[in-house]
């Protein structure tokens, strides 16, 4: 994982995120109380994927919207 802090929740979000296999889900339900950090972890995990996705693959183009 690139080195962007994520809260415990967050990481596993990440782990989710970054899973392969069979047996992975293609949903995520990711919720939780008012202020949690639900926002700034999906924001988080977009960035450290493109990072992560951008040294696997040289001179891809990501877009975050």
């Amino acid at each position: 994982m690139p080195n962007i802090h994520l809260q415990p929740k967050q990481g596993q979000l990440f782990d989710l995120l970054t899973a392969v296999g069979p047996h992975v889900a293609t949903t995520i339900g990711f919720g939780g109380a008012k202020g949690g950090g639900k926002s700034a972890g999906v924001r988080n995990c977009s960035v450290a994927l493109a990072i992560d996705l951008s040294e696997k693959y040289p001179g891809i183009m990501i877009t975050i919207m």
